[in-house]
């Protein structure tokens, strides 16, 4: 992975915690239904940790509400972490204006599309009725070391929050790192961690690529499938290393890749 902003490896951390209590800060109105993913993008200058709905960033469905803004909040000196992330003082204070947001937004007046958190700034997109735009207005205002600002968002704006192909391989790679994790797991163990790929044609040269990578091929008794693994500690650089290499093989080569499993590990 290429060298990022110093807020990486903050967010890196964020997203597993960020995981940890995703059921908590997206309620009903953001979450009653459609498919949301939470992700880390990589971008200059800043990177980014993003949750988006993903039904209404990849054009599946229109918003229930033609009028959407953009909630934005840029934190000065005193709510900065040592590496330019939000401190506690400022998820405290967004997390309650994102609170008053969810109460006026539910009972089907409006709903969440998408969040977005990066050094110095965060953004909640939203789309309600004029009359409720009227009353988050009067929720934000400007503080001594932090600014809320309410802006009218066009819906391109929350389709270009829309994952990647490789965004979504990478979200999923933090999913499993983080229920293994949920069960107990010691990741410093080395195990047998299986990938997936899947595709009718070219196997011979995807497996001869696959030993060069250091992989081992197992057997597998359907035509269109390829198991392979490495044994290895949990490590989600080294995962995601592997992620990328496998999905440019793929792309190389006109296959699919599914991912990876691997066995919960406890120290006795």
């Amino acid at each position: 992975m290429h060298d990022l902003p110093a807020g990486r490896d903050f967010c890196i951390r964020l997203i597993f915690v960020t995981l940890a209590v995703f059921s908590g800060w997206n309620t009903t109105a953001a979450m009653s239904d459609d498919d949301w993913i939470l992700y880390f993008r990589e971008a200059e200058p800043s990177s980014f940790l993003i949750s988006v709905n993903q039904a209404i960033s990849s054009g599946r469905r229109p918003p229930r509400h033609d009028s959407c803004h953009e909630l934005r909040f840029h934190f000065g000196p005193d709510h900065l972490a040592e590496q330019g992330m939000p401190n506690a003082e400022a998820y405290d204070l967004y997390g309650a204006v994102e609170a008053e947001l969810d109460n006026l937004l539910s009972g089907g007046k409006g709903e969440l599309v998408a969040r977005r958190t990066g050094q110095n700034k965060r953004s909640v997109w939203f789309c309600t009725r004029e009359e409720v735009t009227s009353k988050v207005q009067a929720l934000i205002g400007a503080g001594q070391s932090t600014s809320i600002e309410l802006r009218p968002a066009p819906l391109t704006e929350v389709t270009a929050l829309h994952p990647t192909t490789i965004e979504v391989q990478l979200a999923h790679d933090y999913e499993v790192v983080y229920s293994l994790a949920q069960n107990g797991d010691n990741h410093s163990m080395p195990r047998k961690i299986d990938h997936f790929i899947y595709g009718k044609s070219n196997h011979g040269a995807i497996e001869a690529r696959l030993r060069k990578l250091g992989f081992e091929i197992e057997p597998d008794q359907r035509p269109d499938a390829i198991l392979f693994f490495r044994v290895a500690p949990i490590d989600i650089d080294a995962i995601q290393n592997d992620t990328r290499l496998l999905m440019s093989l793929c792309a190389e080569f006109g296959c699919d890749y599914d991912g990876w499993g691997a066995p919960v590990m406890r120290r006795d």
